[in-house]
């Protein structure tokens, strides 16, 4: 479901995490199922019934009517496919147990519900090389991912060392970030988590801990590779060069080449990079954004009118 919903476009949407929303409880403290025709519909509901004071705390005007309208077109076109092509599973409790997190992180504007429920509520059955017109219909292997390419679907499971790979993620919170690797024996990808990367031999190798030589690959959490050598990142002040990676989690490397302090909710920004929240709205046109709690306290979504 995470993958599935990623509004983008002219309403700068970007990654926004949307799990079958809107749903109430049983009242045993389970959330109850959410059937697939009302799933549109809470989804929306969740989002701009929930939102209000995050977006006056980010000074944007709130209007839930106008937020469902926008919401519901655009979701749909993520959605509505979905709940009727063929391989795709979708689970009711799955649903209702992913709106329960949501909802929890949506009232304290805390950003995106982190519940393996939200992974189960659409769920791909079509084997690898089977005929397909949509990733969701792939079954992803265990721990793994899967894709519809050229019309067949092509599973990625999840690399150990030696296998052989042909990508590089990395899991960060709710978020996933990939680079391509050297070279390519395998469908594997190696995760930075598990420790270790697609090397230039085209399997997963070991991350270098700290000191040792990177010539090769990456370094373990913590460290970057400098001067060859994995190297504890760097807190505010330090010397980054203009690589972003020299950084610790809590800064980021400006133009000057120093890392410096990740901004708070409300602040100016120009990239993600800078906000404590990795998101920078650019709603209001230009080049400069606002540091944001979460991919749905935008000005756009917000107001439920598009940006100009």
């Amino acid at each position: 479901m995470r993958q599935v919903l990623l509004v983008l476009g002219s309403l700068a949407l970007t990654a926004v995490l949307v799990p079958g929303c809107g749903g109430s409880s049983d009242g045993t403290g389970t959330a109850a199922p959410i059937p697939k025709e009302q799933l549109l519909d809470r989804m929306t509901s969740a989002v701009c019934d929930n939102i209000g004071p995050c977006c006056s705390q980010q000074g944007y005007a709130h209007d839930p009517a106008s937020c469902k309208q926008l919401l519901t077109q655009f979701y749909g076109q993520f959605v509505t496919p979905l709940l009727s092509a063929d391989g795709v599973q979708y689970d009711a409790a799955a649903a209702g147990a992913c709106l329960k997190a949501f909802q929890s992180v949506a009232a304290s504007c805390a950003g995106e519900p982190d519940s393996p429920a939200c992974d189960r509520v659409f769920v791909g059955t079509l084997a690898d090389g089977a005929n397909c017109q949509l990733d969701e219909q792939c079954k992803a292997p265990p721990g793994g991912s899967a894709y519809c390419d050229d019309g067949k679907c092509v599973a990625e499971p999840r690399g150990k060392l030696g296998d052989g790979c042909y990508s590089t993620c990395t899991t960060s919170g709710n978020s996933t970030s990939c680079s391509g690797g050297g070279a390519s024996n395998g469908n594997a990808t190696c995760y930075t988590n598990d420790g270790v990367f697609c090397g230039e031999s085209g399997n997963c190798e070991q991350l270098a801990g700290a000191g040792q030589s990177c010539s090769g690959g990456g370094c373990v959490a913590g460290h970057y590779c400098g001067n060859g050598t994995c190297t504890p990142q760097l807190g505010a002040g330090g010397d980054c060069g203009g690589s972003w990676e020299a950084c610790n989690a809590q800064t980021y490397c400006t133009d000057e080449g120093q890392c410096a302090a990740r901004q708070q909710n409300g602040a100016d920004c120009q990239s993600a990079e800078e906000c404590q929240s990795d998101y920078c709205d650019y709603a209001g046109g230009g080049n400069t954004g606002k540091c944001a709690p979460d991919y749905f306290v935008t000005e756009t979504i917000c107001s439920g009118q598009p940006s100009p």
